[in-house]
């Protein structure tokens, strides 16, 4: 073999050595990187909503909602003291299904297989007692504004200390989670334009559709026809085109309405209202006559019953307690209020829901 011939061995060699020796180092670069990409866009994912471009007020609002949720009396688990619904005891009959039973009362399937810890909805006993409940704890801190329960999908709006109206809604699904605390309209739009976030064009253009930076007014608008800023920058309150998503986690964030409700919020609730968006797993109330509920969700968050007992000790409660009920209320998570109080105990002198710290900054106008 002639030297020419070495030669061209070893510098194809040498080739191929350098060429296999870049790739791995760029599949480790990748690697690395990957990791920060997907951080990155799950911060941008939990930051943008189905929003109107802000405003530079909107984003000088942005401090105060911060403030506003720090020191947010939701961290102290208020006691609250709006009940709604009832409860109803109900036997079974030919005909009935957990799903019957639950449309015919306005409670959800959910909540009357978890309260009656039915495993099997195809079987149900004639004779067998069932407990039907659609009473729930209204989250509200403050007589006058409007509550955003997250886990119910349920708009509340209270004025001087009692719900003068409620409406089903949808909000962010888990990869857009609306994000709970104490904020504030701060102004409002007809046939609202909506611009579309980046990272909803980049899920438009993974999902095959095509890719649009800005929505007009009209029927294929997702806002709908009515938008109502909140101060959290690209949240706020809307109708929508696609009114079966209502009663679903089904939003970038926002919060989604029938257009006949944001009709009516559009024109009655004024700029500076409150708004508390409300996600916690565990509510307690005493209502003006002294009863005592308890509410607890399928979610994150729900106590230990030695922590339950924590909370009472230190509000006071626990005398007025019944403690097996508490205990079964929490643990169930049943995602109704049960009444929790003690027959023998004395009642309870009324009480008020204690309102949150909020700050005094000046309104934000859109």
């Amino acid at each position: 073999m002639n030297v020419s011939a070495v030669w061209r061995k070893v510098t194809i060699f040498a080739c191929h050595f350098v060429a296999v020796f870049l790739a791995c180092h760029a599949l480790c670069a990748i690697s690395l990187i990957e990791p920060v990409y997907r951080a990155a866009s799950l911060v941008e994912r939990a930051r943008a909503a189905e929003w109107q471009e802000p405003t530079s007020s909107s984003r000088d609002a942005l401090p105060e909602m911060q403030e506003e949720v720090q020191h947010s009396e939701f961290k102290a688990l208020p006691i609250y003291s709006i009940v709604v619904g009832q409860e109803t005891i109900h036997r079974v009959v030919p005909g009935d299904t957990p799903a019957a039973l639950a449309r015919r009362h306005g409670a959800s399937v959910h909540t009357v297989l978890r309260r009656n810890a039915i495993a099997d909805p195809r079987w149900l006993r004639i004779g067998q007692i069932l407990i039907i409940s659609n009473r729930h704890i209204v989250p509200a801190p403050f007589e006058d504004g409007l509550v955003v329960d997250l886990p119910i999908l349920r708009l509340y709006w209270i004025q001087k200390g009692k719900v003068v109206a409620s409406f089903p809604v949808a909000a962010g699904r888990p990869a857009w989670e609306t994000p709970p605390g104490i904020y504030r309209v701060t102004g409002r739009r007809r046939n609202p334009t909506w611009y579309v976030p980046p990272s909803i064009q980049r899920e438009m253009q993974a999902a095959g559709l095509p890719v649009r930076k800005r929505v007009p007014p009209g029927p294929d608008n997702p806002l709908g026809k009515y938008w109502i800023q909140l101060s959290a920058p690209g949240i706020g309150l809307h109708g929508t085109n696609a009114p079966w998503s209502v009663g679903r986690y089904a939003t970038h964030g926002c919060i989604r309405l029938h257009e006949e409700h944001i009709e009516r919020l559009f024109h009655e609730i004024p700029d500076g209202t409150p708004v508390a968006i409300v996600a916690d797993a565990v509510r307690l109330a005493r209502t003006h006559d002294g009863r005592i509920y308890l509410e607890s969700f399928d979610r994150n968050g729900v106590w230990t019953p030695s922590q339950l007992k924590d909370v009472l000790d230190k509000r006071g409660l626990t005398a007025s307690v019944s403690w097996p009920a508490a205990t079964a209320a929490l643990v169930g998570r049943w995602g109704v209020a049960a009444d929790i109080t003690d027959p023998q105990a004395a009642p309870l002198s009324p009480t008020k829901a204690v309102p949150p710290k909020t700050s005094n900054s000046p309104q934000a106008p859109e």
